[in-house]
């Protein structure tokens, strides 16, 4: 059960590392160009 439940949260941190990362891969050129402009 406990193994279990390990195994459980480190599939949702993996999840959420996951989702960061595409979030932050589309948000990359955005701040790139605002930083041009700037």
């Amino acid at each position: 059960m406990g193994s279990q439940l390990i195994h459980y949260k480190n599939n949702i941190k993996h999840r959420d590392m996951y989702s960061f990362c595409k979030r932050l891969i589309r948000f990359l050129p955005i701040c790139m160009s605002s930083q041009a402009v700037l």
